[in-house]
């Protein structure tokens, strides 16, 4: 018998942290599915497989089981054609309460070593889902700073002004490949996605009681760093009125996975062929999915990965409005 294929849910995985500012408890209080989550909740892990976390798939035939369980026993038919057996799940994806700024961090573009650990390209995307009025998104090298500016700013409040700073919007997207620095400030609430959960090198730090990379991080993290990325790095939200349910698309040229922004406002068809899987997040209103007369409602903020070898599914909005965004590996 074979492994069962149909739309997974997957329960959330909580992380506490130092700080939190209590948007991320706030979005969340429009499903009634997330009212067991703890008060210091500063990441929610909706999709994950890592060395240290897995998530559990919540409902259907294999409820219970795990991601990376699952994944092997029909690593082709879950994940697509090209998924190697026993790899990874290739997406992790989170909620991020940021109540403390993150350090000024890079990931390599080939695997570094410093000492016992190891250091993997990664593609990183944030979507902005609120934010206070002074929270701040770093990505990028400023247009016009040098290498010896930024080198200068190491571990100062000054390195703001060496890196591109932005004023995020509600659904404002910023993409970090490997070698483009990245910093999430204190007072934003963001749905992160990437290749996988290892950690990135640490750049620079912000205050004096945050740990400072070692002389060795420090040199591997300047070396993976692309210091001529300097276009801007804001993905700005769509405004335009047009009033139908529509497909919008956000990363297209990503060695790893594309993204697409879907403007749900009744029905959407649309199947998979075998050669990648579709994870959905339910970002804004009410939305479910139907395939051969099953029904599955989408938690909000929650992922459901709609297995590669599946086929047809119908996509139904519950509400006046439902924004989701849809990732699929990339096929090019």
């Amino acid at each position: 018998m074979g492994t069962p294929l149909y739309p997974f849910t997957f329960k959330s995985l909580h992380e506490g942290g130092p700080a939190v500012t209590g948007l991320l408890r706030t979005y969340l209080s429009a499903d009634d599915g997330h009212g067991d989550m703890p008060d210091d909740t500063a990441r929610c892990w909706q999709l994950v497989d890592s060395d240290t976390i897995v998530s559990t798939i919540a409902n259907g035939p294999l409820a219970g089981q795990s991601l990376r369980d699952v994944t092997a026993q029909a690593p082709q038919d879950i994940v697509g054609r090209r998924h190697r057996p026993n790899a990874s799940f290739p997406l992790c994806i989170s909620l991020r309460d940021v109540g403390r700024t993150d350090p000024l961090t890079v990931c390599p573009e080939s695997t570094t070593h410093v000492g016992e650990r190891e250091f993997r390209p990664n593609n990183r995307f944030i979507y902005s889902l609120d934010s206070t009025p002074d929270a701040r998104i770093l990505a990028g090298m400023g247009q016009s700073s040098t290498r010896t500016q930024f080198l200068a700013s190491l571990n100062q409040q000054a390195m703001r002004r060496v890196v591109q700073e932005y004023i995020p919007r509600p659904h404002d997207a910023f993409f970090s490949p490997s070698g483009r620095v990245q910093c999430v400030g204190a007072g934003n609430l963001v749905l992160e996605l990437s290749d996988h959960g290892g950690p990135p090198l640490i750049v620079s730090v912000w205050d004096d009681d945050q740990k400072r990379p070692s002389d060795e991080d420090l040199q591997a993290a300047l070396e993976a760093i692309y210091l001529q990325d300097r276009h801007p790095r804001r993905i700005s939200r769509e405004e335009g009125r047009t009033r139908c349910t529509r497909r919008i698309p956000i990363i297209r040229h990503c060695p790893s996975f594309n993204i697409e922004e879907i403007r749900l406002l009744d029905h959407l068809f649309d199947h998979t062929a075998g050669r990648t899987y579709h994870a959905l997040v339910l970002i804004r209103g009410k939305a479910h999915i139907e395939t051969d007369g099953a029904k599955t409602a989408l938690p909000l903020g929650g992922v459901c990965v709609i297995p590669a070898a599946m086929g047809d599914y119908r996509l139904y909005a519950d509400s006046d409005e439902a924004r989701l965004l849809r990732i699929a590996l990339q096929t090019y």
